[in-house]
């Protein structure tokens, strides 16, 4: 039992000596900035949630409105 755990606990180190760190890094131009992995860019996929109620436009705010209301539509949505 005791070869075991050793052997193990060698394995588990000896996978991490030659694991190959990334070099992560922001680079600043007169573009904007970028992120780099490994000396080449790096695209980030997200989302962006906005609540925009049928027939209004970018000039409607949802924090403008009623505590109630801001709970409601998030409830609705989330």
């Amino acid at each position: 039992m005791k070869q075991k755990l050793l052997a193990l606990i060698l394995l588990s180190f000896s996978i991490s000596l030659f694991a190959q760190p990334q070099k992560v890094a922001i680079e600043n131009t007169e573009k904007g900035m970028k992120l780099m992995v490994n000396n080449q860019g790096f695209m980030v996929n997200g989302i962006n949630w906005d609540y925009f109620p049928i027939g209004t436009n970018y000039s409607y705010s949802l924090w403008t409105q009623s505590d109630e209301f801001i709970k409601q539509a998030l409830d609705d949505e989330m």
